[in-house]
C-alpha cells in the first residue's frame, strides 16, 4: 500500500486519457478497491495541486489499507502530472486505455459541446483548443511518463477490449494491481450509455450554467451534492436533449486520420502494437455498439516488455 507521511494515497491510478471508459472502470471497481470519497476525479495532479497533498490525502481518510487504493482520472496529457505524482507516490502503478485517436477526439469534442465549452464545428474546435488534440497524442504523452516511472509500472490496454471483452479487460486490470477479480456476470452493463454525449445541449445557456454550478460545487468541496445531482440526472439533462450529433463524414475521418498518422506510427514503435486498424479511413459513428477499429490489433512478437501488453482474453 502507498502509506506516506501525509497518509494513505493511491496504489494505482487510471490515467486515461479522457473518453476511454474511465467512468465505466470507476463504476466497476467501486466497492472492490478504495476510491476517493464522493468523487470520481479529484484532478489533484492537474487543476488542484495548489491545495496541497494534505487535501488530497484527506479524500482517502476513509480507507483502511486492507485493499488497493485507486483514483481514476484522465491525467495522461497533464503537463506536470507525472512529475507531481513521482514526488508523492513514486511506487504508483498506472492503467492506460488507448482508443482509436480519431474516435476519441470526436467523442471528446461532443463532450465539450455537451458541457457548453464550444459551439464551433469540430475542425475549428480542434484548431483552437489544444487539449482536444493533445488527448490523442498517446506516444508523446507516454514517453513523458516513461521518463519518470519504469515501464513495468504501466498496463496499457485497448478500449476495443473493454467494448468487446469487458470481463477479460477488467481481469487484466485487477490482476495487474493485485485486487480480487470482479465478476460481471449478472450485472447491469451500462457502458453503452455512460457519458455517451450523443446529442448537443437542448439549450447552450442552460448547459453552460450547469457547468459553472458543477465547478462551484467542486471548488467548495460540496462533492456529495454534485454526486446526488448526477444520480438524479440533472447534469445529463442539461448536457443533452438537442440535435443528434452526426458521425464524421468519410472526408473528415480521412483528414483526421492522416493528421494522427505520425503519432500512431510512433506509438507502434514505442509499444510494439500493430495499430493498422487506426490508419484506415472510414466514415462511421463511434457510438456503434462494438468498435471494430482494433479487431486485428495485437502486440507484435518483437514488442516491448510484457507489462505493456494487453492481457490475452
Amino acid at each position: 500500500m502507498s502509506r506516506t507521511r501525509w497518509g494513505l494515497l493511491p496504489d494505482f491510478l487510471g490515467i486515461g486519457p479522457a473518453r476511454t471508459g474511465t467512468t465505466w472502470l470507476h463504476e466497476k471497481l467501486l466497492g472492490h478497491v478504495d476510491l476517493p470519497r464522493d468523487i470520481k476525479e479529484t484532478k489533484f495532479f492537474e487543476r488542484y495541486h495548489s491545495r496541497g497533498v494534505e487535501w488530497y490525502a484527506s479524500l482517502f481518510k476513509h480507507c483502511k489499507g486492507d485493499r488497493p487504493i485507486a483514483e481514476i482520472c484522465p491525467y495522461l496529457a497533464g503537463p506536470r502530472a507525472p512529475e507531481w505524482i513521482a514526488e508523492v507516490i513514486p511506487n504508483c502503478k498506472f492503467i492506460v486505455t488507448l482508443r482509436d485517436p480519431v474516435d476519441r477526439m470526436y467523442s471528446h469534442y461532443k463532450m465539450m459541446r455537451g458541457y457548453a465549452f464550444t459551439r464551433l464545428p469540430v475542425e475549428e474546435a480542434l484548431r483552437k483548443d489544444r487539449f482536444l488534440a493533445q488527448g490523442s497524442l498517446y506516444a508523446r504523452n507516454l514517453e513523458r511518463w516513461f521518463s519518470f516511472f519504469p515501464r513495468d509500472r504501466f498496463l496499457v490496454t485497448l478500449y476495443d477490449d473493454l467494448r468487446r471483452r469487458p470481463q477479460a479487460y477488467l481481469d487484466s486490470i485487477t490482476d495487474f494491481v493485485g485486487a480480487g477479480r470482479i465478476s460481471l456476470a449478472g450485472r447491469s452493463d451500462r457502458r453503452e450509455v455512460i457519458n455517451s454525449f450523443d446529442r448537443a445541449p437542448r439549450n447552450f445557456k442552460i448547459a453552460q450554467n450547469a457547468r459553472h454550478l458543477r465547478i462551484m460545487l467542486r471548488e467548495r468541496d460540496w462533492n456529495r451534492t454534485a454526486t446526488l445531482l448526477a444520480r438524479l440526472g440533472v447534469w445529463s439533462w442539461c448536457a443533452g436533449g438537442g440535435e443528434k450529433f452526426p458521425p464524421l463524414s468519410a472526408e473528415q475521418d480521412a483528414h483526421f486520420r492522416a493528421m494522427y498518422l505520425p503519432e500512431i506510427e510512433e506509438l507502434e514503435r514505442l509499444l510494439g502494437f500493430d495499430l493498422s486498424g487506426w490508419k484506415t479511413a472510414r466514415g462511421r459513428d463511434d457510438s456503434a455498439p462494438v468498435s471494430t477499429a482494433l479487431e486485428n490489433a495485437r502486440p507484435r512478437p518483437a514488442a516491448a516488455s510484457n507489462e505493456l501488453r494487453p492481457k490475452a482474453s
